[in-house]
């Protein structure tokens, strides 16, 4: 069990820090489209972040059964 936990929290750890690594970060200011780019990865990372974690521990979990998603 606290192995499980612990494998969890390693996991957890760089994907929610990933999108304030991005944004703590200057925004580059050499040309313009480097920060378009820079902005709209931050700005995907930032929306998506939920989406990410509940795919890796709810859909992509074996542990969790599809059709009792889907049921309720």
């Amino acid at each position: 069990m606290y192995r499980k936990a612990t494998r969890a929290a390693l996991l957890l750890l760089p994907l929610l820090g990933a999108n304030n690594f991005l944004s703590v970060i200057y925004p580059p200011t050499g040309s313009w489209l480097s920060f378009a780019v820079w902005t709209y990865v931050t700005q995907f990372l930032v929306s998506f972040q939920g989406f990410f974690i509940s795919l890796l521990y709810c859909f992509f979990n074996n542990e969790v059964s599809l059709t009792y998603i889907l049921t309720y």
